[in-house]
């Protein structure tokens, strides 16, 4: 099927240009005994007594959003090793992929840490009480960045991310205020932009 879909996207030239990864996980209801490493718990709802995993990796762009790669997510594997098996696959296609999109549930320092080595990315950051302690200090409106360093990894690495922290900043679809924060490994970052850039992922997991 990935060879399929690559086929297909030929005549656009994909493999020669930039491209955005977005990352997703999604799932599909399971109702039968649910004792199987492929399957997760579930509250057993509806009659509903676990899941199947998979995590998706989709190339996006402002207006195009195209499905890859989807594989199986069982409960003996890590998300940071999931990630890294897609990668390796997506660089035998892609010449530049030039930046991965992940929501806040892959804010974690085993995340970061292997996306250090392989990618730029772009992490929505759970607002923690450390998050919210920061965006607390800033006036409205306010947008920065700095570097943060990780509690010592268990091999005794140095985990470091850049955290950009954005304080009440205007919707213009919702006409809402919003606070933002995002980890990312890139040295430069325009945060004017970054809200938008981020928001190229959204509604992934609903193609």
């Amino acid at each position: 099927m990935f060879s399929r879909i690559i086929a297909l996207s030929k005549p656009f030239n994909f493999q020669e240009k930039n491209v955005m990864i977005a990352f997703d996980y999604t799932y599909w209801d399971f109702y039968g005994d649910t004792n199987s490493p492929w399957i997760r718990g579930w509250t057993g709802e509806n009659g509903i007594k676990g899941k199947f995993y998979f995590l998706t990796a989709s190339m996006v762009k402002s207006d195009f959003r195209l499905p890859l790669i989807s594989i199986p997510s069982t409960v003996l594997d890590t998300t940071a090793g999931e990630i890294i098996s897609i990668m390796n696959i997506l660089k035998g296609y892609f010449k530049n992929i030039d930046l991965l999109l992940l929501d806040r549930w892959f804010y974690s320092k085993e995340i970061i840490m292997s996306l250090n080595s392989i990618s730029n990315y772009l992490i929505f950051v759970r607002k923690d009480s450390g998050i919210k302690r920061e965006l607390e200090s800033m006036e409205m409106g306010e947008k920065k960045i700095k570097l943060h360093e990780f509690s010592m990894y268990r091999d005794g690495k140095r985990i470091t991310a850049y955290i950009a922290f954005l304080k009440k900043i205007f919707d213009h679809k919702t006409e809402e205020y919003y606070d933002w924060a995002f980890a990312t490994n890139l040295k430069e970052v325009n945060l004017d932009e970054i809200i938008g850039k981020y928001k190229i992922r959204w509604r992934i997991e609903n193609m």
